[in-house]
């Protein structure tokens, strides 16, 4: 065993990482996803595929185009949404861990399988920039970094597309974590 693998070991057993899902203990040197979630519940993400709801991509079960919040008699903001896992379980776990408990190593590594997952996705098209959305320098200041930003740097470090920054946050708004959709939309 090498000094870098005993230093490594020592770090694990001082302070060991846990799964972000289920906080079991995670195995000394995982990788990718294994630094996150426990093999477990790698395994149990879901991969976003069809049938999903063309607009949101939520995971349909019946034969129908639009999920139930996405009537196309509705206006909605955004026109077309994908995510590269369904929203649920494991997946909103490495969500949380990033926006809301400072594991800044969680959107990185949840930035590369975005961009990993953009070939499964052909009616996204081509892109000429990525635009992050910028946080009120408040709430940037207090998480230590911008979520958003680093997903943005994985995704161009892997498909060369440039970083935008066309952006800018005049306000702060209300962490739209616990608010209902019609609180989401007026905030």
């Amino acid at each position: 065993m090498n000094w870098k693998n005993l230093g490594a070991v020592l770090r694990h057993w001082l302070l060991p990482k846990i799964c972000v899902h289920c906080k079991e203990d995670l195995p000394c040197g995982g990788k990718g996803l294994l630094e996150l979630l426990c093999p477990f519940c790698a395994v149990a993400l879901s991969p976003a595929q069809v049938p999903f709801c063309r607009r949101c991509a939520a995971p349909l079960l019946a034969p129908v185009i639009y999920c139930d919040g996405c009537s196309p008699k509705m206006p909605q903001a955004c026109a077309l949404i994908r995510s590269t896992f369904f929203y649920r379980g494991p997946a909103s776990s490495i969500v949380h861990a990033f926006k809301y408990r400072g594991r800044r190593g969680a959107a990185k590594i949840a930035g590369a399988h975005m961009a990993q997952a953009l070939g499964r996705f052909p009616e996204l098209g081509l892109f000429d920039g990525l635009v992050p959305m910028p946080l009120h320098p408040g709430r940037e200041m207090e998480r230590g970094y911008n979520q958003a930003r680093i997903l943005a740097e994985e995704i161009s470090v892997a498909t060369g597309v440039p970083i935008l920054d066309l952006l800018t946050r005049g306000r702060a708004t209300q962490p739209q974590l616990r608010l209902s959709r019609k609180q989401r939309r007026e905030n």
